[in-house]
């Protein structure tokens, strides 16, 4: 969990990761007798956040806590608790959950949910730094399903007040993306109970009008959440954000008297988006959309009309389907499969012969369990098979003819059926400068041809354990 802050009154910056917490941070004893802190994982303006384990229910866990310089001050430690009541009220698979709050020491702890993966903003920036655009499509995916977590916030009467590409973390398994940080969070029915001065703090580059001059534009509210959204989503699509300035103070100003540009007026295929943004970056919040679903609605329409259209498609394969089970070697004694669950395994891959390799490796890998498995030759032929089925686990090839891998996994997470689906990548050619596609999208695993049977088969089979489908091969072998 990471957050990068401006307080324009100091000009003071925080500018946090994981990568550059000092090492020698102190980390703690366990935490409420179950959580077992391992290593600092980002330092804020007030509080520390550890990567830690629930010993309990064997699970990775976040911990917050006032950092100890600030334990002493009572209005810390009410803003903490107050981040965690709002926190906790929410519900979306698009927010990071909240497990515990409670007393630790003089201050208070809050468990939450770790979230592996990397922050939005890290894939932006990557993304630039290799010549390169977000897909349009699955820009539009991540924004719709934030959008959604939004919404579950302000549903439970709450207004995050820092949404922003570097507080939504893209998990690494499913490409899920989910919003974080939760400190700047505030139920505008209790702004006035707070005491201590109320500062205008956030990020400049995603703050609402309304955050920096309440009395012209207004109070703080859902549709300040809109606002930022709607920066964050300029950003997604065109690669900025709709104002940029060095000078913080300046940088607000734009905010508050100048028109953001089109995005079509930097690409023209974002025509359709230009209505869309410049609703939801209206001065005042009643010229927005009503909501945060509303405007995750209207970004999917727009991003329909821009849609490129899809490959002509080929014949149907008439490879069978179904229940396949192959003659493989008992397993020892020892080992006892655990009952039948039906997984769906999803092959894609223009060349025939590969296509039966990797499935026969998916029915090696899911000895002992109900797998059924389906294969496909173009991103065409697997975008019609999610639509109808949700797969568990798909086998794509990066390197197909017309929709290739990264635009038929971009198409396939933007689907309901495909949100979840673990995926391993098969390459003859993609190296590591692409990760950050990869990454983007949730790909569990990049499997380099040519490769042997028992290499794949491992793969999909750790792929699976992972995903507690089975036990490792490890385990197995063990």
């Amino acid at each position: 969990m990471t957050n990068r802050s401006h307080d324009p009154i100091s000009g003071a910056r925080s500018d946090a990761g994981a990568p550059t917490v000092p090492e020698m941070e102190a980390v703690c004893p366990a935490v409420d007798g179950r959580y077992e802190l391992e290593r600092v994982l980002d330092r804020g303006s007030f509080g520390l956040v550890y990567v830690g384990r629930d010993v309990w229910l064997e699970r990775p866990v976040c911990v917050k806590m006032i950092a100890p310089e600030h334990v002493a001050e009572a209005l810390a430690l009410r803003r903490f608790r107050r981040e965690a009541v709002a926190h906790a009220s929410v519900r979306s698979e698009h927010v990071a959950q909240v497990y515990s709050f409670g007393p630790h020491e003089d201050g208070y702890y809050l468990a939450m949910e770790h979230v592996q993966g990397r922050n939005l903003q890290d894939l932006i920036d990557e993304h630039t730094r290799h010549g390169a655009r977000l897909p349009l499509l699955r820009a539009v995916s991540i924004l719709r399903q934030i959008c959604e977590g939004a919404a579950a916030i302000h549903r439970a009467g709450v207004v995050h007040r820092d949404i922003k590409p570097r507080n939504v973390v893209v998990e690494e398994a499913t490409g899920r993306p989910v919003l974080i940080d939760f400190g700047l969070a505030l139920k505008p029915a209790e702004k006035k109970a707070l005491s201590g001065p109320l500062q205008v703090v956030g990020t400049p580059e995603y703050m609402a009008p309304e955050l920096v001059d309440g009395s012209t534009f207004g109070p703080i509210s859902a549709a300040t959440d809109v606002y930022a959204l709607a920066c964050t989503a300029f950003e997604l699509l065109v690669g900025h954000t709709p104002f940029e300035d060095p000078n913080p103070y300046k940088l607000l100003k734009r905010h508050l008297t100048e028109l953001p540009a089109a995005p079509s007026s930097f690409l023209r295929e974002l025509a359709p988006f230009d209505a869309v943004l410049s609703r939801a970056l209206a001065k005042h919040p009643h010229h927005r959309f009503g909501s945060a679903a509303e405007l995750g609605q209207a970004l999917a329409r727009a991003a329909e009309q821009a849609r490129p259209p899809l490959p002509p498609s080929e014949d149907p394969l008439d490879m069978p389907s179904g229940v396949h089970r192959i003659q493989v070697p008992d397993l020892p004694t020892d080992v006892v499969p655990r009952p039948a669950v039906s997984r769906r395994v999803l092959v894609v891959d223009d060349d025939p012969e590969f296509r039966s390799f990797a499935t026969r490796a998916a029915q090696i890998a899911f000895y002992g369990h109900d797998v059924r498995t389906k294969a496909v030759k173009t991103g065409s032929h697997a975008l019609r098979d999610v639509a109808e089925k949700a797969p568990d686990l798909i086998v794509l090839d990066y390197d197909m003819p017309g929709l290739d891998g990264i635009d038929t996994l971009a198409r396939i997470r933007d689907h309901a059926h495909g949100m979840a689906a673990r995926v391993v990548i098969v390459s003859g050619k993609i190296g590591t400068g692409r990760r950050h596609e990869l990454d983007l999208l949730g790909v569990d695993t990049v499997v380099a041809k040519p490769v042997e049977m028992p290499m794949l088969v491992d793969a999909l089979a750790n792929v699976a354990a992972r995903a507690g489908w089975l036990r490792a091969v490890s385990e197995q072998d063990g």
